[in-house]
């Protein structure tokens, strides 16, 4: 059985090699992105996410169905900021970017530094 620990310090894995992957995207593109709102509330809703997930708030870790519910509001906030923006490509990116960095500082310090919270 994988403890929440190993589980941990494989997201922080998978993290890291995605990162390099969403940054090559982004620079194939021809203008500079700059997208901070899509980026800001990318990286805070993986925050809060993981954060809910570790202490098991709302039953989020142990009860597929929430998990699954709160994983939706992350599609949600992605399509709600790519219809407001004139370029969804970039706000697109940037959400992810933002998401998976968050992701790796926070399986960085909670999984690989520390042991995640019971």
């Amino acid at each position: 059985m994988v403890s929440r620990r190993q589980k941990a310090v494989l997201e922080f894995c998978l993290s890291v090699l995605l990162l390099p992957l969403i940054l090559r995207l982004q620079s194939n593109r021809d203008e500079p992105l700059v997208h901070t709102r899509a980026f800001a509330i990318g990286a805070g809703h993986t925050l809060i996410v993981s954060w809910l997930s570790d202490h098991d708030i709302w039953n989020v870790r142990t009860n597929w169905v929430r998990r699954f519910g709160v994983g939706l509001t992350q599609q949600g906030l992605l399509r709600v900021l790519t219809r407001r923006s004139d370029d969804q490509l970039a706000t697109a990116n940037q959400f992810g970017c933002g998401s998976v960095l968050a992701g790796a500082l926070y399986r960085f310090w909670y999984g690989v530094l520390l042991p995640p919270p019971e």
